[in-house]
């Protein structure tokens, strides 16, 4: 009898911990930073800058909305790491870093500040013509909007498994 007992006992304490997930539910290339919606970040961005529309088209609902961008900005500790690349430190200690790259213009013109900075669209919606986009810097960081024909950053979410 004990030892039913306790074989019942383990097996319910591996369904357990199975089903709380673990490192091993993360998509690969994904991070779990923690976060009170569960929302996972993708480690890196997409490849170059990319306006609002072919962003849209490509990634749809894996765009972060303002939502999720404010979570970020809420629940997670942002250090720079150099000029040009901020970390993004989750409640659970797990981070992503963030490239301050700037944007292209309409035209496809780059863009110089005198602040280096990163621009990333977010998924929610403003109007025909103008896009929201988080903006950081090494000292702040906000919801804006920009024309829909600016190119750029464009990083990636995705609800856990």
């Amino acid at each position: 009898m004990k030892k039913t007992s306790i074989i019942c006992l383990l097996s319910l304490m591996t369904v357990a911990m199975l089903s709380c997930g673990g490192k091993d539910d993360v998509p690969e290339g994904y991070v779990d930073l923690g976060l009170t919606s569960g929302i996972l970040w993708k480690s890196q961005n997409e490849e170059g800058f990319i306006d609002y529309e072919i962003a849209y088209y490509e990634y749809k609902t894996a765009i972060p909305s303002n939502d999720y961008w404010n979570e970020l900005i809420e629940e997670c500790q942002w250090q720079p790491v150099n000029d040009s690349l901020l970390r993004v430190v989750g409640p659970n200690g797990n981070y992503i870093e963030l490239p301050l790259d700037g944007y292209h213009n309409c035209s496809g013109l780059f863009e110089e500040f005198p602040v280096i900075r990163g621009c990333y669209w977010s998924s929610t919606p403003y109007g025909a013509s103008i896009g929201w986009y988080f903006y950081t810097d090494r000292w702040g960081r906000v919801m804006t909007k920009a024309d829909k024909c600016a190119h750029l950053s464009v990083r990636l979410v995705r609800l856990p498994n």
